[in-house]
């Protein structure tokens, strides 16, 4: 009964995830949202920034928001509401990673287990 995830957590990968060594982002392949992606190409390439501060009218900022929160980017936002226009606080996470590392231990903790359920 439990041979199947068994064999489907041991045929997952069998190293942990690894940490980016850097802070260098993919930039989403999307086609919609060209403008924010090439706005944010650089800030994506850069393996020291961590933070970008976008200050613009609130549509643009509304803009960005969208197509961060509509890609699969390690990406949080936040808007700084001091000053005029407002300022979109983007800052890049290791989220992507956190969650393989869950399912990673997760699935770990579950073949082991199986493992002395089978023996």
């Amino acid at each position: 009964m439990a041979y199947p995830i068994i064999h489907r957590i041991k045929s997952g990968p069998t190293t942990n995830p690894n940490i980016q060594k850097n802070w260098t982002k993919p930039i989403p392949q999307s086609t919609n949202f060209k403008k924010c992606w090439a706005i944010l190409e650089p800030f994506m390439q850069s393996p020291t920034e961590q933070v970008f501060e976008y200050r613009r009218v609130q549509k643009e900022r509304d803009d960005m928001m969208y197509a961060i929160k509509n890609s699969n980017a390690d990406l949080r936002t936040e808007t700084i509401k001091k000053g005029s226009p407002h300022t979109l606080l983007i800052t890049k996470t290791h989220d992507t990673y956190q969650a393989q590392m869950k399912i990673w231990n997760h699935d770990g903790m579950v073949l082991e287990r199986l493992e002395r359920m089978k023996s």
